[in-house]
């Protein structure tokens, strides 16, 4: 039953999975022309656009839209909901801790969502 790692695995292992090498081969032109870039000194050009950038190529209209739009609304629900807590105060334990990470409506929605996947395949 016992495994040479020191395991238990009852007479049942889990199958190890492999989605195969997907290591990214760039072309050596292409490795080449970025080393060069990477080994030279930036160029005054680019220096200088960074640096000090040309406002007047920005579309004025745009601009205007950008600086005079509202900020983003607040969401009107919170995302974490706040809990009673308990009567009385008392240290915490770990147990509070998974009830009250359970109560969060997104925990919830991916637990249940992963149950579902997982039930699917096994069908």
């Amino acid at each position: 039953m016992s495994d040479d790692d020191g395991g238990l695995h009852f007479g049942w292992r889990p199958r190890r999975i492999s989605l195969g090498d997907f290591t990214l081969k760039l072309d050596p032109r292409f490795e080449a022309e970025m080393r060069a870039l990477l080994s030279a000194p930036p160029s005054p050009a680019l220096g200088n656009l960074i640096l000090s950038p040309s406002w007047n190529l920005f579309d004025q209209s745009y601009l205007n839209r950008m600086l005079a739009s509202p900020p983003p609304a607040q969401p009107t629900a919170p995302l974490v909901p706040r809990g009673a807590g308990p009567d009385t105060p008392r240290p915490g334990e770990v147990g509070d801790v998974l009830k009250a990470v359970w109560a969060v409506p997104s925990v919830q929605r991916a637990a249940n969502d992963a149950l579902g996947r997982m039930s699917r395949r096994t069908r």
